[in-house]
């Protein structure tokens, strides 16, 4: 009977124990707030007046793309492969975590993860990639809190927004552009397949970097989709059928509006902005600029130089403007 006592003490303290450390870590988890307006580590981010981006710099921006520009089958190319059951769980796929761990056992290595896109969101916005309990823990709270503030459509803009494409572009828009030089909207299924076969391990299947395992990885997309009833056989085998053709350009954030303007703007922040502040990033800076109006006066300085500038001997110009009602 002692003994029994003792196991059963022994075991209702350790559940006490566990629940303390579970409460403590739910209350450590960081405040769900609006993931819309969020910036990685060290971006910086110069607006026009009308909101144009005349600049970004850091180790990682975007373009923004809101849910109704996504094409229906880029949404389902990465829900046929990275969460087949995003719109039935919670946060968290059970089904597909013991799933994935039947794969791997059979494989003997993993060739398949747990986590759903909501997990991916969580982990990209509030947590590392340390590999812990702990943070699979917080990861799966922060899920499942994510599905009680947000729908699944926000949930899924956010992911495609956020989530990494290799060869440095960040969210669906600024991979189309960085892979296929073309906005979202204008991919076919067969880009559309490549880029939801990104996710994870994005330097590997990226096709700027191999493009027959990056084909390979499209191929697995497709017949996933088929299996899903997504796309027929037919179609399938056709797009597996095909070479895969990239058209790379280079990222819009490189391309800079207005240098001049932008880079006064830099130097003036550090009397405005502290430099820890600027250090970790994350800033968007509204400014003044009418960047129509400034494109009419560089194209006016511009000619002003190429027409003028030989006769009148200078090859330079300045352009001063006065708004005479103010």
């Amino acid at each position: 009977m002692w003994i029994g006592v003792g196991i059963i003490t022994i075991a209702g303290s350790a559940i006490a124990l566990a629940a303390y450390h579970f409460h403590r870590l739910e209350q450590s988890l960081p405040e769900i707030s609006d993931l819309s307006a969020y910036n990685r580590d060290g971006t910086l981010t110069i607006q026009a007046a009308d909101g144009t981006i005349i600049m970004q710099t850091g180790p990682s921006t975007r373009e923004q793309v809101s849910l109704d520009r996504i094409p229906e089958q880029l949404l389902q190319a990465f829900i046929a492969i990275e969460d087949r059951r995003f719109y039935e769980h919670r946060g968290i796929d059970y089904q597909g975590i013991i799933r994935a761990l039947s794969a791997n056992v059979m494989a003997t290595g993993v060739v398949q993860g747990g986590s759903t896109i909501t997990q991916q969101l969580a982990r990209m916005v509030f947590l590392d990639h340390e590999r812990s309990l702990t943070r699979k823990l917080r990861e799966a709270l922060l899920a499942q809190k994510l599905e009680k503030t947000l729908t699944k459509e926000e949930i899924l803009e956010r992911y495609l927004n956020l989530v990494y494409l290799g060869s440095g572009a960040y969210g669906v828009a600024d991979a189309a552009w960085v892979y296929f030089s073309k906005p979202v909207e204008q991919l076919t299924l067969s880009e559309m397949a490549t880029l939801a076969g990104l996710p994870p391990a994005p330097s590997q299947y990226s096709p700027l970097v191999n493009l027959d395992l990056a084909t390979e990885r499209r191929n697995v997309v497709l017949r996933r989709m088929q299996e899903m009833g997504m796309i027929s056989e037919n179609r399938a085998n056709l797009l597996i059928q095909s070479d895969l053709v990239v058209n790379p350009s280079p990222h819009k954030r490189l391309q800079v509006k207005a240098p001049y303007f932008a880079n006064f703007i830099q130097k003036q922040l550090p009397l405005y902005v502290s430099s820890e502040a600027l250090e970790i990033g994350g800033l968007v800076v509204e400014t003044s600029l009418n960047l129509q109006w400034q494109e009419i006066a560089e194209q006016v300085v511009k000619e002003a130089v190429e027409i003028d500038g030989r006769a009148a001997g200078f090859d330079q110009a300045a352009l001063v403007a006065i708004d005479p009602t103010r």
